[in-house]
């Protein structure tokens, strides 16, 4: 949804899930993806639950600590600023794969359902190589 600038459904989406169920490993990710709900929103009050969270989070792996500190420096970074930079969302949602894929289909009402938005296709070729080449 963060793709698709879809921060207040995101939003909506993550206050709904009931943390206190989660497994240890369902609750890093639900924190990780509630940092990036944050940063992308920069809501001053999601932010700082993201601060706390990101906080008391003690990530098992070395690469999800990584992850873990990164967010919490970017989170940080947004709520001392005021507004998210381009550099904290792009490290609070990975890049490629999926998520450049899913700005270029459309869910709406067509014969078959499904739709190619080929404006974004080219849009984001436009903005992967700037000067042309």
């Amino acid at each position: 949804m963060l793709y698709q600038k879809r921060i207040d459904a995101a939003a909506t989406e993550i206050d709904n899930v009931n943390r206190e169920t989660l497994p240890r490993h369902e609750f890093e990710d639900f924190v990780f993806t509630y940092a990036a709900i944050a940063i992308w929103s920069g809501k001053s009050e999601r932010l700082t639950e993201a601060k706390m969270l990101l906080q008391g989070l003690g990530a098992a792996e070395p690469i999800f600590n990584d992850r873990r500190l990164n967010l919490l420096l970017r989170v940080t970074e947004t709520l001392a600023s005021g507004s998210a930079s381009i550099e904290a969302k792009t490290d609070s949602t990975p890049a490629g794969g999926l998520a450049t894929a899913s700005s270029f289909f459309l869910l709406q009402p067509t014969l078959a359902g499904l739709g190619i938005d080929f404006n974004e296709m080219i849009e984001h070729l436009a903005r992967k190589n700037p000067e042309g080449n």
